[in-house]
């Protein structure tokens, strides 16, 4: 596929035309790596449909793990269901539980925390759900994480404002 119709194809994906995607599938050449390039982007965007279209394409389990951290980060839980079984959620320290919990994506982060190792990275989907003050994310990660693995405590890691409504929801769920 030349660079045109790749750039096309990815733009196409991550705005979500998936006639669009179609076409130029049919115009392409290289479509293993042009798609998994268009996978990444579909899946941060939340088009499952392209996803679904896009992903029998894709080169590899790390591309899929790839599409599958973007698609955790935004939320897109229908996507990450998706990718899931073709992918490897441990990827990279468990990014993917990492960054659904850093965006207090709670109920991907419920999807994920039975696939992933929530200590991986010193607990940092722990310290990043406290930082960011994901109170229900923190009481779902803290009995399964080591909070004082890493830099500096989990409950330490938090914008000043949340520091006691964490503390205290954390406290009271013990």
């Amino acid at each position: 596929m030349s660079t045109d119709l790749s750039e096309a194809l990815v733009q196409a994906a991550a705005s979500g035309h998936i006639e669009v995607v179609k076409r130029l599938l049919v115009e392409g050449h290289d479509t293993n790596t042009d798609s998994s390039r268009a996978l990444w982007v579909a899946a941060e965007s939340g088009h499952l449909e392209i996803a679904r279209l896009l992903l029998p394409l894709s080169i590899s389990m790390v591309n899929n793990s790839l599409a599958l951290q973007h698609a955790a980060k935004n939320g897109h839980l229908e996507t990450v269901k998706l990718l899931l079984p073709v992918s490897d959620p441990k990827a990279h320290d468990s990014l993917a539980l990492q960054r659904a919990a850093t965006s207090g994506h709670l109920e991907t982060v419920k999807l994920l925390l039975p696939v992933s190792n929530p200590k991986d990275g010193g607990s940092l989907a722990l310290q990043h759900a406290a930082k960011n003050g994901y109170l229900e994310t923190v009481k779902l990660l803290l009995p399964v994480s080591d909070p004082k693995t890493g830099n500096s405590c989990a409950l330490r890691k938090r914008p000043p404002g949340n520091r006691q409504a964490v503390a205290a929801g954390v406290r009271s769920e013990g």
